[in-house]
């Protein structure tokens, strides 16, 4: 079956590759033909235009921010179509990815990132904060399509993103709908992976102007089957035969992107949207790597994992000459549910008999409200933006371990549910003013306030054992910076920045449960309560052009972490709780380049070195000074390379090569490391009329097992060695075909 369908792929490939050349040789003019090569010639690095800073699109090389900026056009022609894709190419950023449906972290979507050294820990409060569009919600994985732009700014951002921002900030900014214009695109792409399943995405948006001048409609919609590529071994029957369950991890999702942009006067537009996704997946993507290659061994249930969520927002901005008022409402909500099957580790300590099976269910839902309201203002000498933010969140989560033997007149092994809540209100400014046409200096500050509570009803063979934490916290955020720029095209800056993490509940721990480890700890009882941490950040950057054929941007910075927030594991009993664990610095450097050698040439890339670790020891969990920070790579790197050139049809067609590499990483549960890769990506695209293009492309070139997250147990148990590694890799080498359309 696999083998027919990749060859029925790539003879359709060919086919319809040549068809296409032959049909639209017939349609090209010379006046199509140059408008085409025109287009080819896209912005340096430093001409992408960002609104991060919050007072209106300013073109990247006048920020004095580092700023990772990928827009509509890059997206598009690398294929990137989810976090994985362009995570590789900022520098300085790590990150785990535990499923493409968020796994049980309900609070960053089942994705940890850090930038800068600065890592949550698994359960901590998030580092790094996450926009879609003004609104601010968990790390999710939206797809994207009809995306206009991803930002990535790296460093402490909480003067304007907030305390959840102590390593940086992404933003997805989407496409607003257009007045005036009647447009429809839309694409569709088969593809096969190696060693797996087929798979399809559709993807489709049209913009539809309703009342000239005052009313424009834009809706998106997709569809995905990315398909399977673990195998699950069966254990061998009583005849001596395994049976083999292929491709059990493929993954669908689909989503609808509705938004208005109303208009009624030339200073006012209100902008409401609502973004649903859902994604579903019948079995997790990590393997037992020391038994074999993409297989798992015997596993006897499925593991469903699925999550949707919902964004509605609505955004008012007003605009009068040098003045701009802006508000952002948003509410999102997101539910996840899962079966885990823990078999392997009970079975390890002996908590469970052979042939058992160990389930864990859980159902996690989350409601975040959110207004932000500011005024922002800028003439020649002064600009700057005030504000005031707020934020309420409620999740709750439920949690049954069945018990293993099946015995149906006892209750559960362990069951529960955790209620948190959390307020937050901040008012922040931010002013630059202009001493000369060449020096500026900027300050701002934010004032934060906040409380979380927590009520855990934990059962432990039917005994209960309640926990109620709370905790709250108030601070200011300081940043300081000059910037020189001699001339349009080069600026060099310095900044002294302040980063805040608020405490709050440490996590639940069921005493009777974890108690040998605690004790490992000398405790009797888990911490119920974290304290909140703070750093200061110093960077030193630069930012060159050289018309349209360079751009250099650097930036070099120490940052020192005190009372870090990290995640403390409980190996035998699987929970975990949040603590202090000490000081740490990360220092390091970046780089990133764009070339245009020539008009039809582009070359980019990025380095990044991070040198994060513990500077104060804490024994008693296993921290040391001069232990490496959990997932943080010393070293990342990325570049690609994009070719355009005339076809026989008159357009244009492009070759693009696209390469990253992530060096190993400490896991964040023990000594063992996440080994480091490279991947490579291959595009040839051809546009074969003014409203047809096509794309053959390569992932994954060298089919390398890139570890998105590894896990081992250490200890001495019941499962044989070959069955106590956990793998989730990089999606083998795919090979596909996409077909795009628009007017």
């Amino acid at each position: 079956m696999r083998i027919s369908s990749r060859r029925i792929l790539r003879s359709t490939t060919a086919a319809g590759f040549a068809a296409l050349i032959a049909t639209a040789a017939h349609a090209q003019t010379e006046s199509q033909q140059s408008e085409a090569r025109a287009q080819e010639a896209g912005p340096s690095g430093d001409d992408i235009v960002v609104t991060a800073t919050k007072q209106g699109a300013v073109r990247l090389g006048d920020v004095p921010v580092s700023i990772t900026a990928i827009d509509q056009k890059m997206i598009e022609r690398a294929g990137m179509d989810s976090f994985l894709d362009y995570v590789r190419r900022v520098p300085g950023l790590g990150f785990q990815s535990l499923s493409a449906a968020g796994a049980r972290d309900d609070i960053r979507g089942g994705r940890r990132v850090n930038l800068r050294g600065i890592e949550s820990g698994f359960d901590g409060v998030p580092t790094v904060a996450y926009y879609i569009d003004d609104a601010p919600i968990p790390v999710m994985d939206p797809k994207l399509f009809d995306i206009a732009r991803i930002e990535v700014l790296r460093g402490p951002q909480g003067t304007l993103y907030g305390a959840n921002s102590m390593g940086g900030a992404i933003r997805l900014v989407m496409n607003r709908p257009e007045q005036n214009l009647f447009d429809y695109r839309g694409d569709a792409t088969l593809k096969v992976t190696e060693h797996g399943q087929e798979g399809y995405e559709l993807n489709s948006v049209v913009n539809i102007p309703v009342v000239k001048d005052l009313l424009a409609v834009r809706a998106v919609g997709y569809y995905r089957f990315e398909g399977g590529y673990i195998d699950n071994i069966r254990a061998p029957d009583a005849s001596g035969k395994s049976q083999r369950d292929r491709d059990i991890n493929d993954e669908r999702s689909w989503g609808v992107r509705v938004a208005a942009e109303f208009t009624p006067t030339p200073e006012l537009t209100i902008t409401p949207s609502v973004f649903h996704q859902n994604t579903k997946i019948p079995f997790g993507s990590g393997y037992d790597s020391a038994y074999g290659d993409l297989v798992v061994y015997d596993r006897k249930v499925g593991t469903p994992e699925r999550n949707h969520f919902t964004l509605y927002s609505g955004e008012i901005r007003w605009t009068d000459d040098n003045w701009e008022i802006f508000s952002s409402t948003a509410y999102f909500r997101a539910k996840f549910s899962s079966i885990e099957d823990n078999t392997n580790s009970y079975y390890h300590y002996g908590e469970i008999e052979a042939g058992q099976t160990q389930l864990a269910l859980q159902d996690i839902n989350s409601k975040r409200f959110s207004e932000e309201f500011r005024v922002s203002y800028k003439t020649d000498r002064w600009s700057g933006v005030v504000g005031a933010f707020y934020l309420k969140e409620d999740r709750f989560f439920w949690q049954d371990f069945p018990r293993a033997d099946g015995d149906p007149d006892l209750p559960s092994f362990f069951n529960g549910t955790q209620a948190n809540t959390e307020q937050q209100f901040a008012v922040f400014g931010e002013g630059t003013f202009n001493f000369t046409d060449t020096l500026s200096a900027t300050a701002g500050v934010r004032w934060f306030t906040g409380k979380q509570t927590q009520d855990t009803q934990f059962y432990y063979d039917g005994v209960l054992d309640p926990v109620v934490g709370k905790g709250s916290a108030s601070a200011l955020s300081p940043k300081l910076q000059i910037s020189y720029k001699p001339d349009k095209e080069k600026l060099f800056y310095v900044s002294a920045t302040k980063g805040f993490r608020p405490g709050g509940p440490a996590g639940a721990i069921p005493t009777p449960l974890c108690s040998p480890d605690l004790a490992e700890l000398g405790l009797t009882a888990a911490p119920t309560e974290f304290q909140p941490d703070k750093l200061w950040s110093y960077e030193a950057g630069a930012k060159m052009s050289f018309g349209r054929r360079a751009s250099v941007n650097l930036a070099a910075y120490r940052i020192d972490w005190t009372n870090v927030q990290q995640t403390v594991l409980l190996d035998q009993c699987g929970f975990t709780f949040i603590g202090n664990v000490g000081k740490a610095r990360s220092q390091g450097v970046e780089a990133e380049l764009t070339l245009n050698p020539t008009d039809r040439l582009s070359l980019t890339g990025s380095l990044g070195y991070t040198d994060a670790k513990f500077t104060r020891s804490n024994p008693d969990i296993g921290v040391l000074a001069g232990d490496r920070l959990p997932l943080v790579p010393r070293w990342t790197l990325s570049a690609s390379a994009q070719y355009s050139f005339p076809l026989p049809t008159g357009h244009d067609g492009y070759v693009l090569a696209d390469y990253s590499f992530r060096d190993r990483s400490l896991n964040g549960f023990s000594s063992h490391e996440q080994k480091s890769y490279s991947l490579v990506n291959a595009r040839f695209g051809a546009k074969m009329s003014d409203k047809v293009e096509v794309v053959l492309f390569v992932e994954n070139v060298f089919d390398t097992r890139g570890q998105l997250y590894y896990y081992r147990i250490e200890d001495e148990g019941n499962l044989p060695p070959s069955l106590r590694d956990n793998t989730i890799a990089t999606r083998p080498r795919t090979f596909g075909l996409t077909l795009r359309y628009g007017l």
